[in-house]
């Protein structure tokens, strides 16, 4: 997976977003010029999500963004466009290169490929405990990037680490993935538990398979 390669691609698509709804302006009667609103529309959101996944809800880009970039007025749209060319520069000279959103999604990449070729040789208990470990990674990494701590303050005033299960529950709380997501993650999670526990017995190779096709696709969705 090239990371900057496919970050490049999809500023560019962003870029050109900006530029379409900036084709559009007009000056109605004489005030502020206005954009296309179902264009600007597409921009902004498509721009949040980006920069959401990217960077998380604290980043100053982030914020910048969302606050400059509230109506579809023309100034607005090249606020917006201005921010993301900002975001372009820093990925093509590499200088986000240490942040944590850009790095697991290589991270990620090569310990699925790893779960995978021990499936094919049908390791099917350490694959599934590798499978697991990466799917409670990535839901730390997606409790950072929506602002939900993953550390719990006990009555003696100590912090200790939410589980990967309370993770989830979390994440869905807050309305990142629905329901049915919720589900499907806590069943990969009981198999990764098992086979930790070293309960065999409890899942077959079929349902590991199962498991990285899921989190496979979980990840991403949501990278």
């Amino acid at each position: 997976m090239n990371t900057k390669v496919e970050l490049l691609s999809r500023i560019k698509n962003l870029l050109d977003k900006a530029d379409e709804t900036l084709r559009t302006k007009r000056m109605p009667d004489f005030s502020a010029s206005v954009v296309d609103s179902i264009l600007f529309a597409s921009f902004r959101s498509s721009g949040l999500s980006f920069l959401k996944s990217l960077y998380g809800l604290n980043h100053p880009f982030y914020n910048d963004f969302n606050d400059r970039c509230q109506k579809p007025y023309f100034h607005e749209t090249e606020n917006g466009k201005g921010i993301l060319l900002s975001v372009h520069e820093e990925i093509e000279n590499g200088w986000i290169n240490t942040l944590k959103g850009l790095v697991t999604a290589e991270i990620f990449s090569d310990f699925i490929e790893m779960a995978e070729h021990l499936l094919e040789q049908n390791y099917k208990d350490a694959s599934a405990v590798i499978i697991g470990s990466t799917l409670e990674e990535h839901l730390k990494h997606l409790c950072n990037v929506n602002a939900i701590s993953i550390l719990e303050k006990k009555s003696n005033g100590k912090e200790i680490r939410l589980t990967a299960d309370q993770l989830n529950i979390e994440l869905a709380k807050k309305g990142v993935y629905n329901k049915i997501v919720q589900k499907e993650i806590t069943s990969f999670l009981g198999i990764r538990n098992s086979a930790a526990h070293g309960q065999y017995s409890d899942y077959d190779q079929q349902q590991v398979t199962q498991m990285l096709n899921g989190v496979t696709s979980f990840i991403s969705k949501t990278t």
